[in-house]
């Protein structure tokens, strides 16, 4: 079937009458006397007329003419020829646009957004008449970019909003969207354009999903700093220690060389060779003269995505955590956080509790108040009142560590082996907390991140346990407080991942600044926090405006109402990507969700265009138009 986009053109083929008209005109010429004309009269029998209208005669150079005239309109009304059998088709594209997208690999060094940008132009392009389409990007948090239309133009001009990303896929939520669209449409499909980095479909997709994969991407050179901890030493009061862990995606060993950058200047640098697939750990310590500094850490040689080649953050040795523990009583767990040089800790009984107190962190004791606000928490022995979090009614007894996460910051460099439980809660938590220690049954203490909410559990009574007992108890829960609290002393502050919610302690707007100049104005809601969530580049952001005092007079938790604004002059956070997810750029042809696999296809041109052909055939015609004339002149 041919379909014309451009129909108006056809309008020129009255044109046609004009070459005509042209060989009906009598043609006027200087009157001159000769002896004869014999010789002339093949040269000039087309080109004399002895009317004002002559009878139009055959002739070859006029046909051609029109001919070549009317190829050339056909050319102009860009006819299409449709391929598809299938018509009416409902298509949703998921467009990756997360930071293993602006690897490049491509010819030229062409991104992978860009090449995926493309392969979309191309479907857009293929769709016939009643199909629709609609565009959803997953960089950072789901987005449509283009609800469902059936203007191909309008959907070419929604790709061109497209902007890329250094954040973590969100295909969950990009999922659950295109399921709601395509409800009740016919002949719908779900379309995934990216390089499949992660394994991302992992347990995400059903049977009845009607799910296409187009892959992108050509290279997996790239190596890329994952893990960033900046803390207080241990052996040395004041002085500050910087971990970091470079992994190498790469078929081939790297030598990577890692520069500390204090303020600007590089005061250590350390080199390893990292083998294949493999990992190193890179360790910074005698910075006597970091208390309160900017550190950035500096990977090379480069590769194909820059993203994770640099890390920032802000530490501060001389800040103190406010902490407030909500229990009936716990030795163990009040002398421990008694004997944390940077916790300022407030101890109340749940029947005491009020929703607004807090602090920097908030430690439930085998409580659980109705609800939680924003900000950092640690429930004991009790279920989150969080959305997604739920427990057995019977306990589980006699359980023993079976493993524990040897790579998050808490639980790093730790051993959990001997560790006895004589019961816990057999807790079932929503996908976005993450185990750190894990008996054969159930997690025994996750931690995890959704929008303003930082939160820890751990799933038993401390007495219920022989760990007070146990040298990794204090550390534990010492890293676990850091992390939680987020701006404390010995833990990195300022330093979020991209995608995160930062919360601002603010009475008035605040302006954001990003990386690339980019302004954004927030305003406080009711509790005196301003939340700015659009970190989606890597690098450091400012705010300014007016803020409330970090602390309230009596140096406790912070100071909801009645405080006098203080300016915030220009405070930092900075923002990276450390994620292995992303850092590993090795494209896949295929991916597996359950019992699901979904190959990689290829998009090929459907839609044809054929206004090329038309225009050469019009060339060539014209070509033999001008031979002939030329012969029939000579002659």
């Amino acid at each position: 079937m041919i379909h014309l986009l451009n129909p108006l053109a056809l309008g020129l083929a009255a044109l046609s009458g004009l070459i005509v008209l042209m060989y009906l005109l009598k043609l006027r010429r200087k009157r001159e006397v000769f002896s004869s004309t014999m010789l002339w009269v093949k040269s000039v029998e087309d080109l004399t007329a002895n009317a004002p209208f002559q009878r139009l005669r055959q002739n070859l150079l006029m046909y051609l003419q029109i001919l070549a005239l009317l190829l050339f309109v056909a050319a102009l009304a860009r006819p299409t020829l449709w391929l598809k059998r299938a018509r009416g088709q409902a298509r949703v594209i998921l467009l990756d646009n997360s930071a293993s997208m602006n690897a490049t690999d491509g010819p030229g060094g062409r991104s992978r957004l860009e090449a995926a940008l493309d392969k979309a132009r191309e479907l857009i392009r293929n769709m016939a008449a009643g199909d629709e389409a609609m565009v959803i990007t997953l960089g950072g948090v789901a987005q449509v970019v283009q609800p469902f239309t059936e203007e191909p133009g309008t959907l070419m001009n929604a790709l061109g909003r497209v902007a890329p990303t250094d954040a973590a896929s969100c295909l969950r939520d990009a999922l659950t969207m295109a399921r709601g669209v395509i409800k009740g449409r016919r002949n719908a499909v779900m379309t995934l354009i990216g390089d499949g980095g992660g394994g991302y479909l992992a347990g995400l997709l059903t049977q009845d999903d009607p799910m296409e994969f187009v892959s992108v991407g050509l290279g997996e050179d790239n190596w890329g700093i994952v893990t960033f901890d900046l803390r207080e030493s241990f052996e040395q009061k004041g002085e500050a220690q910087i971990f970091a862990e470079v992994a190498n995606f790469s078929p081939r060993p790297v030598a990577a060389l890692l520069r500390l950058v204090v303020d600007g200047q590089t005061i250590q640098a350390r080199e390893e060779t990292v083998e294949p697939k493999g990992r190193k750990g890179f360790v910074f310590s005698d910075l006597k003269s970091v208390a309160r500094a900017r550190i950035r850490l500096e990977l090379s040689p480069p590769d194909q995505l820059a993203a994770d080649n640099a890390v920032e953050g802000f530490v501060d040795l001389e800040s103190r955590n406010t902490v407030l523990l909500v229990s009936n009583g716990n030795f163990f767990l009040e002398r421990l956080l008694g004997l944390l040089p940077d916790a300022k800790v407030r101890k109340i009984a749940p029947k005491d509790f009020q929703p607004g107190m807090g602090g920097d962190l908030i430690i439930y004791d085998q409580f659980a108040p109705p609800k939680i606000g924003p900000g950092s928490h640690l429930f004991i022995n009790a279920v989150p009142p969080v959305d997604g979090f739920s427990a057995d009614p019977e306990r589980l007894k006699n359980q023993t560590v079976l493993d524990w996460n040897r790579l998050h910051p808490v639980t790093r460099f730790l051993s959990l082996d001997g560790l006895a439980i004589t019961e816990t809660l057999r807790i079932h938590p929503p996908d976005w907390m993450l185990p750190l220690v894990e008996s054969a049954q159930a997690p025994l203490a996750l931690v995890g991140e959704r929008q303003t909410v930082r939160l820890g559990v751990i799933s038993f009574d401390l007495y219920a346990s022989d760990w007070p007992l146990q040298v990794s108890f204090p550390v534990f829960l010492t890293n676990l407080v850091r992390w939680l609290a987020g701006a404390s002393r010995g833990d990195l502050s300022g330093i979020h991942h991209t995608g995160d919610t930062i919360a601002i302690p603010a009475t008035g707007p605040v302006t954001i600044t990003g990386p690339d100049g980019q302004a954004w104005t927030r305003q406080p809601d009711n509790s005196h926090t301003a939340y700015f969530n659009e970190t989606y580049r890597v690098g450091v952001y400012s705010a300014t405006g007016a803020a409330v005092s970090p602390q309230s007079p009596d140096g406790g938790s912070p100071a909801l109402a009645g405080e006098s604004q203080t300016p915030v002059g220009e405070r930092l956070f900075a923002v990276n990507l450390l994620s292995e997810a992303e850092s590993d750029i090795t494209p896949r042809q295929e991916i597996v969700s359950g019992e699901k696999k979904v190959t990689a296809s290829i998009v090929t041109r459907e839609n044809r265009e054929v206004w090329d052909w038309l225009a050469l055939v019009a060339l060539a015609v014209l070509m033999i138009e001008w031979h002939l004339y030329c012969r029939r002149a000579w002659l």
